[in-house]
């Protein structure tokens, strides 16, 4: 089942579950809109391949940038942050979606396996 705003709003409101920082402007007919944050990951090119086992691997592969702006260009992989905390109980579960906005930039919003 998908909560719709005025059960979103009613969720939080009561507490069931929490979004820290809270904007009720974020707030769209079924859906919670989130923020990008200014923490980033940046994957540097390498020769050799990251170890997904071997942290070492991954931190001399990558660089932390705080920014409020950051340019994407074509082939970078970043990882970011967003500016919302989202606090659910076990009994309700969360989807992230890209949104179409986005998209049609060539922007993703997240990539599974």
């Amino acid at each position: 089942m998908l909560l719709v705003d005025w059960q979103i709003r009613q969720y939080i409101e009561t507490g069931v579950f929490r979004v820290d920082p809270y904007d009720p402007a974020l707030v769209q007919p079924n859906s919670l809109d989130l923020r990008l944050g200014n923490n980033f990951i940046v994957y540097q090119p390498a020769e050799t391949p990251i170890d997904p086992y071997d942290r070492d691997s991954i931190l001399q592969h990558t660089r932390t940038v705080v920014a409020d702006r950051i340019v994407i260009r074509p082939n970078d992989f970043i990882l970011a942050r967003t500016v919302e905390c989202i606090h659910l109980p076990r009994t309700i579960v969360a989807d992230l979606k890209g949104k179409s906005s986005l998209a049609r930039l060539g922007i993703e919003v997240h990539q599974t396996a």
